[in-house]
């Protein structure tokens, strides 16, 4: 991949994820037990065989985006 092509993919990523966060944002302030559900997932997201499969960079990333989320 050139250098614009790899600019032009983290911005369609940054566009997808922005996406996605708008519309978690909305489900979560719209449904108590959708927020209820995502605490309870993430309490026990290290337990998580998928978690484990995670490099550390992956980890931290995805626990403080969850973070973001959770009350």
């Amino acid at each position: 991949m050139t250098e614009t092509e790899i600019h032009e993919h983290f911005d369609f990523i940054d566009g997808v994820q922005k996406a996605q966060m708008l519309v978690l944002r909305m489900l979560l302030s719209q449904a108590p037990d959708a927020q209820r559900m995502l605490n309870n997932y993430v309490a026990a997201l290290e337990g998580q065989e998928f978690f484990q499969g995670l490099s550390e960079i992956q980890k931290g990333a995805l626990q403080g985006h969850l973070r973001l989320y959770t009350k």
